[in-house]
């Protein structure tokens, strides 16, 4: 396809209706005009409707919303814990729900499964996730992302399996102060202490609010499903692509499967999306905002090479620069066709039960190469690397039939993402 200037940024206006809310320009004077923490909670606790996920969800104050929890963040303010039911062999999920005066706020606690490593290889690190968490915060020009809050470390070996030992369900608050403490930086001493003990390390990331995996979604039979087959799957690979195009140079997610990407929504709403693209502005309605997780096998410029020569130069991180330790999955090249995996994944699980032509026409013609990687773009003959995907998917599309809203949905607000420029996405409130 032919392309315009990698410089091209499109001057186009892309100014709201006078009848919208521009949520990031509040964000910009929020925390300038309320600087104690009380009534910074208030003011999030109106915008946020009481619940800080439903504003990190959809990507609202997402900076902000960071430093702050960052500023607030203690287990002292956790009025509940629960270990889920997904907790399993690699590992323990729990959920913690905070509040502050009348803000709640729920995040994800998890950790791995053995406490001393029995194998030759462990789950993928949680020190190394962490690092590359850290950093994919900073990734703000589209909403895809999940926060990543902090690294925590079991305080003992037997508090470890205190926890292990529990049964899912309620966990004491008191038993959780006891067990964790924060670990405000990663430092080599860090480092020589995730290979030595690579399972007392706990990650914390923000609670994705009303969502499921993609893989969940394709599995159920419903109207639900039905109406996301025939209406907004083109758009929620669009969305995927979309991201991964515009980090391409710097991010691989390496992992990329049907479990790994979620679809976020607010019930009873739904969302417009406009893209100012290479291709052109492209714009939809979904009722789902993907989230794109797991980041323990990624690479991310700059961090990942740093982090792989650290761990070759401690001798606990033996042999082969932590391969034994979880670090084993960590590849220090970029690869803009290794994410093709995820229409890989689409086509072995489902590819049955897709009567889309133009998506069934696009899987056909997908060159997957998992160990190379091809930079040369080659749609529409085929699809061998994410610039590839992004093209046919802004086809697919834009081409994509429209579902009619019903009455009972009203329009939350309108994400304006611009791909060809560095500017963060913005999100305007729809005003009642």
């Amino acid at each position: 396809m032919k392309r315009k200037s990698d410089n091209y940024n499109d001057t186009r206006s892309t100014k709201p209706k006078e009848t919208v809310v521009v949520v990031n320009d509040r964000a910009k004077t929020l925390f300038k005009k309320f600087t104690t923490v009380a009534a910074q909670t208030d003011r999030l606790t109106r915008m946020c409707h009481g619940d800080l996920n439903v504003c990190v969800s959809i990507g609202m104050f997402a900076k902000r919303i960071n430093r702050f929890i960052d500023k607030i963040r203690s287990f002292s303010h956790i009025e509940r814990c629960d270990k889920t039911n997904l907790s399993g062999d690699n590992g323990q999920i729990y959920r913690l729900t905070s509040r502050l005066f009348n803000l709640k706020a729920t995040t994800i606690l998890k950790s791995l499964q053995e406490a001393l490593p029995m194998f030759d290889t462990m789950p993928d690190n949680l020190v190394y996730e962490y690092i590359v968490g850290s950093r994919i915060n900073s990734f703000t020009r589209t909403p895809n992302t999940v926060l990543t809050l902090g690294l925590w470390k079991y305080r003992t070996e037997e508090t470890y399996e205190t926890l292990l030992s529990r049964p899912s369900g309620p966990i004491e608050v008191e038993l959780l102060n006891d067990a964790f403490v924060k670990i405000p930086i990663v430092t080599p001493d860090v480092v020589r202490d995730s290979c030595n003990y690579p399972s007392t390390y706990a990650l914390e990331l923000m609670y994705v609010a009303n969502s499921l995996t993609l893989r969940k979604m394709l599995a159920t039979r419903s109207i639900h499903h039905a109406h996301f087959m025939s209406f907004y799957l083109r758009s929620t690979l669009f969305q995927v692509y979309a991201f991964l195009r515009m980090y391409q140079n710097v991010f691989t997610h390496r992992d990329l499967n049907l479990t790994n990407v979620m679809l976020t929504y607010i019930p009873g709403h739904y969302f417009k999306f406009r893209y100012d693209t290479i291709n052109g502005i492209i714009e939809f309605d979904s009722v789902y905002l993907v989230k794109i997780i797991d980041y323990g096998r990624s690479y991310v410029s700059g961090v990942t090479e740093e982090m792989h020569d650290m761990l070759c130069r401690e001798k606990q991180c033996d042999p082969r620069c932590g391969a034994t330790k979880g670090y084993n999955t960590m590849n220090i090249k970029r690869n803009k066709s290794k994410d093709l995996r995820l229409l890989l994944d689409l086509n072995d699980s489902f590819g049955y039960m897709l009567f889309d032509d133009t998506l069934n026409n696009g899987l056909r013609i997908l060159s997957y190469n998992e160990s190379e990687e091809n930079t040369e773009s080659n749609y529409p003959d085929s699809i061998r690397n994410v610039n590839d995907a992004f093209d046919f998917l802004f086809n697919a599309t834009t081409t994509c039939k429209k579902r009619k809203m019903s009455v009972s949905e009203k329009l939350h607000g309108t994400f304006y993402i611009n791909t060809e420029s560095n500017d963060d996405f913005r999100y305007t409130l729809e005003t009642e």
